[in-house]
């Protein structure tokens, strides 16, 4: 756990269950945020290599990540876009988290393109 992970935890009370959750909240959207900048960075690689084709399954971009990852992470997510990175919408996602929530009161699902990223409510389908 890093500094600013501690700090974040902390800042809250944890007197209360929901406080609790809302620490692990924020700790896993922390977590989701460093994942989602490994995997633009390896979303451009990817696309470079491949004469600007997005891949199609979000799991081709395993062996670019630059720090290591279990797949089971990567499967969590799914490609919402394909086709030439050229062509994809710049304002549309291009990976979103496919799992239902580890809290579904509390957690968000993420979603983003090459340079944004989004924290969405989830929605039970």
């Amino acid at each position: 756990m890093t500094t600013i992970q501690k700090k974040a935890v902390l800042a809250h009370k944890l007197e209360t269950d929901d406080d609790v959750r809302s620490a692990l909240e924020e700790l896993r959207n922390n977590a989701k945020m460093e994942f989602s900048g490994l995997a633009q960075a390896a979303l451009r690689s990817y696309a470079g290599s491949n004469g600007g084709q997005l891949p199609t399954d979000v799991l081709q971009i395993l062996p670019l990540l630059a720090s290591p990852a279990d797949p089971s992470i990567l499967q969590r997510y799914a490609m919402l876009q394909s086709g030439q990175l050229s062509d994809s919408d710049p304002d549309k996602y291009i990976i979103g988290e496919n799992d239902a929530p580890v809290d579904d009161k509390f957690d968000t699902q993420m979603k983003f393109n090459l340079n944004l990223v989004w924290f969405e409510a989830y929605v039970k389908h």
